[in-house]
């Protein structure tokens, strides 16, 4: 299979309510998928959380991968103990648990269709001159990953792999497809607050 790339602004987005805030989708798989009908394999998303106390959306046929992009994350499930998450903290847990929240933050989330797909996030984050070596990072977090996708939340940065650069600005993201292997880099070309999501086909591959 080829590789696809694509840069994604924030006009390219889909942005919907829910019951706390604001919901921004910044890509889905398969390509057009409606979220609201529970049949795609995997959403990359930010969301604002603008009331102090909410419930996330049951979804017992994903996986989530979520961190904090801005402000101090408090996560409850069924009723257990509160446990706190700073800033760019990935945590990854099951959809269908009863999942309570407090804090207005903003927050990443990566959600992966229970069988069919894994995935992880690695943040990026500080000055100018940093370079985080993706292809590395990712072989430790998630072996053989097919999907990339770089959201750069505050500042600019640089993509980089083979002879191709990418400028990525605060709100934008690259998202590649079938890897193969490639090496990624990203480079900040001032202080940036970045994401590196990744995600892995299981069983029957996507359908793109």
């Amino acid at each position: 299979m080829s590789r696809g790339i694509r840069l994604l602004h924030p006009a390219d987005y889909r942005v919907t309510d829910w019951s706390g805030g604001r919901t921004t989708e910044l890509a889905i798989a398969p390509e057009g998928s409606l979220y609201a009908e529970r049949e795609f394999l995997w959403r990359f998303s930010s969301a604002t959380a603008e009331v102090e106390e909410s419930t996330y959306t049951s979804l017992p046929d994903y996986n989530r991968v979520i961190l904090s992009l801005r402000g101090l994350l408090r996560l409850s499930h069924d009723d257990a103990t509160w446990r706190d998450f700073a800033e760019f903290e990935p945590y990854a847990f099951d959809g269908g648990v009863t999942t309570q929240a407090r804090g207005k933050v903003v927050d990443l989330n990566l959600m992966l269709r229970k069988g069919r797909c894994a995935g992880t996030m690695i943040p990026i984050v500080g000055g100018p001159g940093l370079r985080t070596d993706v292809t590395a990072a990712l072989a430790a977090a998630l072996p053989g990953a097919e999907e990339l996708l770089i959201f750069c939340f505050e500042g600019a940065t640089e993509v980089v792999s083979g002879d191709g650069t990418w400028s990525l600005g605060a709100g934008d993201t690259l998202h590649a497809s079938n890897l193969d292997g490639e090496a990624w880099s990203v480079r900040a070309t001032e202080r940036v607050k970045a994401v590196a999501a990744a995600v892995r086909y299981e069983g029957r591959c996507a359908e793109n």
